[in-house]
């Protein structure tokens, strides 16, 4: 990533680090990096910033406003893919159910709606989420603590038929690059038990999978790069 971009990442990173510290005080356990960032594949036009917000109890609405304004806020200075988290509880990783229940989430395609209502948004942008499970494999291998406790005291182990369930929802019907990738991604966990970014799980299919699938593996590369 140009020096230049690395440079706006940081700033991004610490003034969203402390905006949440200062939101939700002493029920804010940690704050985990996922996704392109912890598997060193980011890029800024392409990648969204992925992180976990672990809390001891749900946080209140006013908290969860603040939270969502504050996201609105230094979205101007994101990456143009935005912004991804999710609100979780410290017993919630520790002791994985899938799917994971959630207490909040919020993603730049949810934006509309968040400002069209945001009472209903934060009373029912909860639940459970498929997603999380994976989320929470790559955080325990290689997941970066952006404020908080240690991963192994935060994160616990998380089943594999969970990880693999995450994985088929994201790439079932899904013939675009990302698609292609994500089930690059998917067949490296499912024989091999490791959680890789797209790029590094394309490489893996090229040197695992057969050779009349690599035409389309290396389409997908280019149209991500």
């Amino acid at each position: 990533m140009p020096h230049d971009e690395q440079r706006e990442l940081s700033v991004l990173l610490d003034k969203l680090s402390c905006a949440i510290q200062e939101i939700l005080g002493d029920n804010l356990v940690g704050i985990y990096l996922h996704g392109s960032i912890a598997q060193k594949a980011f890029r800024w036009h392409v990648s969204d910033v992925d992180f976990l917000l672990v809390v001891q109890s749900e946080p209140s609405d006013d908290a969860k406003r603040l939270l969502l304004d504050m996201t609105l806020r230094l979205s101007e200075i994101a990456p143009p893919k935005g912004l991804e988290w999710s609100v979780v509880t410290l017993a919630d990783c520790l002791h994985v159910s899938h799917p994971v229940p959630f207490c909040l989430h919020y993603s730049i395609a949810h934006t509309q709606r968040y400002l069209t209502s945001p009472e209903d948004y934060i009373q029912h942008m909860k639940g459970r989420d498929g997603d999380l499970a994976a989320y929470f494999a790559v955080v325990r291998q290689c997941g970066i603590i952006l404020y908080g406790k240690p991963i192994e005291d935060v994160f616990g182990p998380v089943p594999k038929d969970a990880v693999m369930d995450s994985f088929r929802q994201n790439v079932a019907d899904d013939d675009t690059p990302n698609g292609i990738l994500n089930r690059c991604r998917y067949e490296a966990y499912r024989q091999d038990g490791v959680m890789l970014s797209k790029i590094d799980g394309a490489q893996w299919a090229l040197k695992h999978l057969p050779t009349d699938l690599h035409t389309r593996i290396l389409s997908a590369i280019k149209a991500y790069e």
